[in-house]
């Protein structure tokens, strides 16, 4: 009986949630674009918080992962086919990733805007935030906004 009762509890524990995969779903980060006066420095700052807070919702797609397909993608396609929304939709589908986010810094002088778009396969949504004189601390913040509007809604 005792072995009996440990058996059921382990098959419990294997088949729960906690133990096995995460019900996250998967995304892809698309590498921050920027126009204007955007550091490199900045733009990985900002990369990586953008990945920490889709943490919180999503399982990120490896970066080697995704530009592997992207190298398929340009592959397959001649470069007039591939508009962006085409070349990134045809990744999920390699992938089988239904989400893909996106976060666009325009910068001029000391005035900045971000952008962050998110695809899935059948929608595109974009939040966006500008700030007058904010350095990267405040950027960080309001990436964190800009992700609980989009994602924290759904949610």
């Amino acid at each position: 009986m005792k072995q009996l009762l440990i058996l059921l509890i382990s098959i419990l524990l294997l088949s729960s949630p906690l133990f096995g995969q995460s019900e996250r779903p998967e995304t892809i980060i698309i590498p921050v674009s920027s126009l204007g006066d955007v550091s490199e420095v900045r733009k990985q700052i900002l990369q990586n918080t953008l990945t920490d807070e889709l943490k919180k919702y999503f399982r990120i797609v490896p970066q080697e992962k995704y530009e592997q397909v992207l190298e398929q993608v340009f592959e397959e396609l001649e470069y007039e086919e591939c508009s962006e929304d085409q070349c990134i939709m045809r990744v999920q589908e390699m992938l089988q990733v239904e989400n893909v986010f996106n976060l666009q810094i325009i910068g001029e002088g000391k005035d900045t805007q971000l952008n962050l778009t998110w695809r899935t396969l059948d929608e595109k949504r974009i939040e966006e935030d500008y700030c007058k004189g904010c350095g990267t601390f405040e950027l960080r913040e309001m990436i964190g906004v800009l992700v609980e509007k989009l994602v924290g809604a759904k949610n």
